[in-house]
């Protein structure tokens, strides 16, 4: 922690010598100075501070100075890896030669908006308030896809779901599957960064159960989605529907099977993000078939165990990647 911490110092002396520079050219030098190596590629202090910036924003204000000295050393060290993930991954991605066109990311975003009901008005809206341009935004979307597809080319043949899997989960969580016709939820997001590491991770969903514990006390949910949620109907206080079941994530859809009219789901993890959602309405409930039980359950016990051989692969991956970071001190 102490060595992340460190990285820091580069980024404040920046920021004075940019103050102090007599000429453009010369403060730009400065603060793009060199914190960090990994293969052919280097990272900068513009880089660094700039997605901390990101994060901070993204986690919203902290509860109090305690919370974001600790926010503040936790992001450091965070940010860092990050980009070093980053970096690697793209070395990887470019090596194997795996591609996404800008037409496959605008098809996506065209497939998202219609599922979801969001107009281009709303979508530019969203975009707005969460403080990301257009472009930032298929940047992500791109890089989401690349990794699916190294995860299906690298990993996926390495995980199969067997039947008895699927039964003893079905077993553990019996009674808990059911299929609504339409429904019309309130949902609230929070995204994920890509390739965030399990303190991220836990600092987000802590922000998520933080906002969840609020709304239920106070009755807020729809101001609070409006200030925060980084998903779908954020600008709508979260509201999203009447939609059929079928067309939620497979953990949505779970957590809504389980839910009463009026009832709040706890915080759950879909792809990208932690999300907490609310069941306002529906139009019916039917007993789910046993086969499209076993389905939900393959795919989500499969993604699972996707994400942990991911996560594996790219531990491995960077053992053997040079990585040299830099102390400025």
């Amino acid at each position: 922690m102490v060595r992340n911490i460190k990285l820091l110092i580069p980024g404040l002396l920046a920021v004075l010598c940019l103050m102090l520079a007599p000429s453009g050219v010369l403060a730009q030098e400065v603060l793009n100075q060199i914190v960090a190596v990994v293969g052919d590629d280097v990272i900068t202090t513009f880089d660094l501070n700039k997605l901390q910036a990101n994060l901070e924003k993204s986690l919203g204000p902290p509860a109090n100075e305690t919370e974001a000295e600790m926010r503040k050393k936790q992001i450091a060290k965070l940010s860092l890896e990050r980009l070093i993930e980053d970096k690697i991954f793209g070395q990887e991605v470019k090596r194997l030669g795996i591609r996404v066109s800008d037409q496959d990311v605008e098809r996506y975003i065209d497939r998202l908006k219609k599922t979801n009901g969001i107009t281009d008005d709303m979508f530019a809206a969203q975009l707005s308030r969460r403080g990301i341009t257009p472009e930032e935004y298929k940047d992500g979307i791109k890089k989401d896809m690349l990794k699916a597809r190294l995860i299906r080319r690298q990993v996926k043949n390495q995980v199969v779901i067997s039947d008895n899997q699927v039964d003893d989960h079905i077993r553990k969580n019996k009674g808990q599957f059911k299929q609504l016709d339409q429904v019309r939820i309130q949902a609230l997001f929070l995204k994920i960064p890509e390739k965030a590491d399990e303190n991220a991770r836990r600092l987000i969903k802590r922000k998520a159960v933080d906002l969840r514990q609020q709304a239920e006390a106070k009755g807020n949910l729809t101001e609070l989605a409006k200030e925060y949620s980084q998903g779908p109907g954020g600008v709508q206080g979260g509201e999203l529907g009447p939609l059929s079941v079928v067309d939620l994530l497979p953990a949505m859809r779970q957590a809504v099977a389980e839910l009463k009219k009026g009832e709040m789901s706890p915080v759950i993890e879909v792809p990208g993000s932690y999300v907490f959602l609310k069941l306002l309405d529906r139009s019916g409930e039917t007993g789910l078939p046993d086969s499209a039980i076993r389905e939900q359950i393959r795919e989500k016990l499969e993604r699972q165990a996707l994400e942990q051989k991911f996560k594996e692969w790219m531990t491995k991956l960077r053992e053997k990647t040079y990585v040299k970071i830099l102390d400025k001190n």
